[in-house]
């Protein structure tokens, strides 16, 4: 059993397509990863897995189960959510090439 499932899935705003005809079956208790450059749709996706963002085609499942037109909190609800990322503590720390410059 697939435990999220997308096929043929299309995110459209107007006439631009953030994601046009995405298929595939996410296995459970694997780990996947989603790659492409910048504007490929690879946050779109997961928007719209999550109810973020609508589908213009397709159908989403989860555990068998069409969420597809299910409003964000119902999709939270069943576990399926976006975190968005969070820096590292170090990241709080980063200097400029100026500021290490400047400290000799």
């Amino acid at each position: 059993m697939n435990a999220l499932e997308c096929r043929c899935l299309s995110v459209h705003y107007g006439r631009f397509k953030a994601l046009d005809d995405f298929t595939h079956a996410f296995q459970a208790g694997r780990l996947y990863g989603i790659i492409g450059p910048n504007g490929a749709g690879k946050t779109t996706l997961f928007k719209a897995m999550t109810g973020e963002a609508s589908a213009s085609a397709g159908t989403i499942r989860y555990r068998e189960q069409d969420i597809t037109r299910l409003p964000t909190h119902e999709v939270v609800a069943l576990g399926v959510a976006l975190a968005a990322s969070a820096l590292p503590a170090w990241e709080a720390y980063r200097v400029s090439v100026f500021e290490l410059l400047q400290s000799r």
